[in-house]
């Protein structure tokens, strides 16, 4: 992902949010792994449900 492993110990620990150009590069890392937990991240990230968001 090009991110080093610093960043993700800072994420991690929650001193720092991921920016908006790591958003995408650790959904698309995810969907690889374990495609639910994309989703789960992506909503926790956004604070919302994806379904509030396609069914307004």
């Amino acid at each position: 992902m090009g991110i080093s492993r610093g960043t993700v110990g800072n994420w991690f620990h929650e001193t720092r949010d991921p920016t908006g150009d790591a958003i995408p590069k650790i959904v698309d890392a995810l969907m690889v792994l374990n495609p639910d937990a994309a989703r789960d991240f992506l909503e926790l990230y956004l604070g919302r449900s994806l379904n509030d968001l396609t069914n307004p």
